[in-house]
């Protein structure tokens, strides 16, 4: 499966051409390395998403083919670690 569909059918990020952008933007890596949107992920891939202050790392526990709603599918991913950032810190 595409990741750009991966991310918009396992409601990560909020559309296709989101998932697309974010790609295209570097803020979307498989594994260590940055990922284009047409990248093929499978289960057990680790995906690492940065936002503006905040970095989401999750596991692909099953791939969503259809769509689906929210509360299942949540069930196609593990969030492994998040951390936010205070966009006020001085430091």
């Amino acid at each position: 499966m595409r990741l750009d569909l991966f991310l918009s059918k396992s409601r990560l990020l909020k559309s296709r051409s989101v998932a697309k952008q974010a790609c295209q933007g570097g803020r979307v890596s498989v594994g260590e390395q940055s990922a284009k949107a047409s990248k093929e992920v499978s289960e057990g891939d680790l995906l690492t998403l940065s936002f503006l202050n905040r970095t989401l790392e999750v596991e692909i526990v099953k791939l969503p083919w259809n769509n689906m709603k929210r509360s299942e599918a949540v069930n196609t991913y593990r969030i492994l670690s998040e951390q936010r950032e205070n966009p006020f810190s001085l430091a």
